[in-house]
């Protein structure tokens, strides 16, 4: 027996205990659901054992590292990339504003900030076109506020039925002064829709105590307000109910505007501000102290 016939035996008893032993674990490890690819290499392992014993401590040496690699390796990287969100563009928050008088707010204090803030756009405008609210002295037919803007572009006009009876201030759209009374009429249709709906309410409403008879005294004063303005505004040539409009203008058409007589007051906002993005509060032409605060009985 040569001297590496010697050495390899030795190896031989070395390493097949321990192959044998490797091989009971393996099948121990392979066990169960979902070890697909664990059963496959062990199964290798165990085939080089019993066929190749010269070879069978390199086989296990390489099966394992593979092992750890695929098992390991692999799963923790995609579980990584599973774990990896990738961050989805976010569009700019929109730019908010409001411009008018806050309920409860003085009118003497609003007139001045608004004549301050038309005076700050011209210094910050760079010729660059703002909305802005434009307050009325009274209330105008649809002619009257026509003459008054003239070339300007308005995109919404406010219009309420004076009366003693709470009617309702109605935001009118409007793309153009051609647009106006075709615009009132419409609020007609509204109005006349919201008596219908406090008819229906007190059709229903059976009080039974004190407060509940003073709830439907309310409905029922809401309902003829409502059945008076949608009289008014369904003849919208002859209603004198337009009291303010929003306009989309420079700072030289802003001003010619504030110059004028039937011009309240004029109140921009910035420039960077679209018609989206903002908040408008008429001011009506009968509010001259306190700015009131909003409710079922109106402004």
């Amino acid at each position: 027996m040569t001297v590496r016939t010697r050495r390899l035996r030795r190896l031989d008893d070395s390493w097949l205990p321990r192959s044998a032993r490797l091989a009971r674990r393996l099948g121990r490890w392979t066990r169960g659901p979902a070890n697909g690819r664990r059963r496959a290499a062990a199964q290798g392992v165990v085939l080089a054992t019993a066929t190749e014993p010269a070879l069978v401590g390199s086989i296990v040496a390489v099966l394992v590292a593979g092992l750890l690699i695929a098992v390991l390796g692999g799963d923790r990287g995609s579980a990584e990339q599973s774990d990896r969100v990738t961050p989805l563009p976010s569009s700019p928050p929109a730019l908010l504003a409001t411009i008018g008088p806050a309920p409860g707010a003085s009118v003497a204090s609003y007139l001045s900030r608004a004549a301050y803030e038309l005076r700050h756009y011209g210094q910050i405008a760079a010729g660059r076109a703002a909305y802005a609210v434009v307050d009325l002295r009274t209330y105008e037919t649809p002619a009257e506020a026509t003459k008054i803007f003239t070339g300007l572009k308005v995109v919404r006009a406010y219009v309420r039925v004076p009366s003693g009876l709470p009617t309702e201030v109605r935001s009118v759209p409007v793309n153009g002064l051609d647009d106006l009374s075709i615009g009132i009429g419409t609020a007609a249709q509204v109005a006349t829709a919201t008596a219908r709906s406090y008819a229906a309410l007190l059709a229903s409403f059976h009080p039974r105590s004190r407060a509940d008879r003073l709830t439907r005294a309310r409905y029922a004063k809401q309902r003829r307000a409502a059945l008076f303005e949608a009289a008014r505004l369904a003849r919208p040539t002859r209603c004198r109910c337009v009291f303010a409009m929003v306009v989309l203008a420079d700072i030289k058409q802003l001003e010619s505007l504030s110059r004028m007589s039937a011009v309240r007051v004029v109140d921009p906002a910035s420039p960077v501000i679209s018609l989206s993005g903002l908040t408008i509060r008429p001011l009506e032409p009968q509010v001259t102290t306190i700015v009131p605060r909003t409710g079922l009985l109106g402004g």
